[in-house]
Parts: structure tokens; sequence; C-alpha cells
């Protein structure tokens, strides 16, 4: 009686296995460039840029995968919304500096082989009285230690 119930319990396990291993599989339709890599930086009183390019695979050794054409990009704060210009390949941008305002909320979005891709952020204050305790730190060697061996300190306001 021992050792059927001991079998019975080993056979459920491999079975449960089993299925977990069938039922378990690779979603085929994800390859390396179906999400695409947007590079953008805000600032306000700056041009604003947004560089698309494709993913890389894993043994790709390019620095960057190739670049996205042809997409309608568009930048929203809320009560505007504008659309980018590809002014060279994976290359978008709008050219009134006077669009982005600190403190505002902007939306870029557009669409890339059907899927609707979005980011979303706070246009934070320009930072202003900036300053460094130290200008520059210079090295004697490559594992040495600089002539400054404190903290530089940043300040702003």
């Amino acid at each position: 009686m021992e050792v059927k119930k001991y079998l019975s319990a080993k056979a459920l396990l491999i079975s449960l296995i089993c299925a977990l291993l069938v039922s378990c599989k690779k979603d085929s339709q994800l390859t390396a460039t179906t999400l695409p890599v947007v590079e953008a930086y805000l600032q306000t009183g700056h041009l604003i840029t947004v560089k698309l390019y494709e993913q890389k695979s894993l043994t790709d050794t390019a620095k960057y995968g190739s670049p996205i054409t042809g997409q309608a990009l568009y930048v929203s704060n809320g009560s505007t919304k504008i659309k980018l210009t590809e002014t060279s390949k994976g290359t978008y941008t709008y050219s009134d500096t006077a669009f982005l305002t600190a403190g505002k909320t902007y939306t870029l979005s557009f669409s890339y082989l059907s899927k609707d891709i979005s980011a979303r952020t706070v246009m934070p204050a320009s930072i202003k009285n900036f300053a460094t305790q130290h200008v520059s730190v210079t090295y004697s060697g490559s594992d040495a230690p600089s002539t400054i061996d404190t903290l530089n300190r940043f300040t702003w306001s």
C-alpha cells in the first residue's frame, strides 16, 4: 500500500513537471527589433531632438541599431500637440525653443510596427547658481589617486 502511494505521488509530480515544460513557450513574435530605442533630452530654451533606433541583438557589435525613419512623432504639453520633423535618418526635431517650459508635463507619442509608443516627463526648473568646488580633477596615473583627494561638492539653487 505504501509503495502505491509513493509511486502515485511520483507519477503526479512527473506529470506536473511535464505539463509545465510543454505549456511554457517562448514568445516568437518578439525579436531584437520589435521595440524602438528612443534617445531624447528635453531642456528649456533648446530644440527638441529625438533619435529613434532599432534594438540590436546581443551579438551585434555596432554602437547603435539602424535608424528608424519615416515616423510621425508628436510632443504634447497638455494643450498643444506638435509634430516633429525628420531632419536626418532617424533624427526628429522641433525648432521652436519657446515650446518647452519648466513645470509642464510633456508626452512623446508615435506608432511603430502597429504598436503605440509613448513616454511622459515633467520638465524640471532650470538650474540656477550652479557652482562646483573644483573646476577639474587630474590623475597622475591610471590607478593612482587624483591630486585632489576629497569629494567634489556641487551646489545650485
